[in-house]
């Protein structure tokens, strides 16, 4: 299970608070009701910039830039993180995320 977490700039007034509810974060500048269909580095780069405010899984934390903030969301539920590929997928990093992700370690390097 993934805990949400409302991500925004470390300069606004909700990164020094421990929890907050949708409701507080809603009517942020570049506040986001989905995450925009990006990768997470260029969701981060424009949360960082101040051009958006979104929620993101908890798992997504320790790739936070030093700019931009988590904090927990208290009035969403917690989600499922699913992986998914296509079954005639040839990427070579592939075996190593899902053997990651099946024994819950940690994944330190993937072969690009």
């Amino acid at each position: 299970m993934v805990e949400p977490g409302a991500s925004g700039p470390r300069n606004r007034h909700l990164a020094g608070r421990a929890a907050v509810p949708v409701a507080d974060f809603e009517g942020e500048p570049g506040c986001r009701a989905q995450c925009p269909e990006s990768g997470l580095d260029e969701i981060m780069d424009r949360v960082a910039l101040g051009r958006l405010v979104t929620v993101v899984g908890s798992a997504a934390t320790d790739r936070l830039p030093c700019e931009v903030s988590a904090v927990p969301v208290t009035d969403l539920p917690p989600t499922t993180l699913a992986l998914c590929w296509l079954s005639r997928s040839s990427t070579p990093g592939l075996p190593a995320l899902v053997g990651a992700a099946a024994s819950g370690r940690p994944l330190t390097s993937v072969a690009a």
